[in-house]
């Protein structure tokens, strides 16, 4: 049944952001220092590996290159000391949200053509 809702996750957010469309010379991401390292999730569907400059999101059937992906899209970033959010496209496409729990742990959450999903617990790897 999990393994249902993350395949229902995964095209609810490939839908959404086929509709994105704003044009930038170029897009950086600035994962905060906390967040840098791999992260997964407890059934290790979802693998997340946070870099100084790009997020690279792997499942059990895609591999999503952030930087590569959106490098044509609106980006909009928001950290603090315990949250990381991504805005994508000109009206907020999709949206991705990490929130810190602790030195191991983050829920998260993605927003795709106004349905979310999460929070979903990543671990330190």
């Amino acid at each position: 049944m999990k393994k249902a809702v993350w395949i229902l996750l995964i095209l609810v957010f490939l839908i959404g952001i086929s509709g994105c469309g704003s044009k930038l010379d170029s897009n950086k991401f600035s994962p905060p220092e906390w967040i840098q390292g791999e992260w997964a999730d407890a059934y290790k569907t979802n693998h997340y590996k946070f870099t100084d400059d790009n997020i690279i999101l792997t499942t059990d059937i895609i591999s999503m290159n952030f930087k590569e992906l959106y490098k044509d899209v609106a980006v909009n970033e928001t950290a603090t000391g315990n949250l990381y959010e991504i805005k994508i496209g000109s009206g907020y496409d999709s949206e991705y949200k990490f929130a810190k729990t602790s030195d191991t742990t983050l829920n998260y959450w993605i927003t795709s053509s106004g349905l979310t999903v999460g929070p979903v617990e990543l671990i330190k790897q």
